[in-house]
């Protein structure tokens, strides 16, 4: 009897262990697939962000010589300014984004810890 009950507390703790790291896995996928997908959109962010100080620059100097040379300067600084913000702020909610994926890990993770040390151990 108490060695039929270990048997099936044995095959529990396998099947356990097999549903966590399972989740683990596919939350590991999900978090990666979302890291790329953030770092594609960094990188249209920063891409369209190129363009537009381009396309600013090109209308600055465009604009030359109808304006007085300080004020054109300005508008160039300002327009740095806000494509620098942008970025910082898009960087700055990748990187939490990924704290957020790194956080989820590690706690189905911990969570998995006692199933697959009793694993280990039987």
């Amino acid at each position: 009897r108490a060695v039929s009950e270990a048997i099936g507390l044995r095959t529990t703790l396998h099947k356990s262990a097999a549903v966590h790291s399972a989740q683990l896995m596919q939350t590991q996928r999900e978090a990666a697939e979302r890291a790329e997908r953030a770092e594609a959109s960094l990188s249209l962010a920063m891409a369209d962000a190129v363009d537009r100080a381009k396309s600013e620059a090109e209308q600055a100097a465009a604009d030359l010589e109808a304006r007085h040379q300080r004020a054109l300067l300005d508008a160039l600084a300002s327009a740095a300014a806000d494509t620098a913000a942008s970025l910082d702020a898009v960087r700055v909610a990748a990187a939490q984004q990924e704290e957020c994926h790194v956080a989820a890990v590690a706690s189905l993770e911990a969570e998995l810890a006692p199933a697959r040390a009793h694993v280990d151990a039987g």
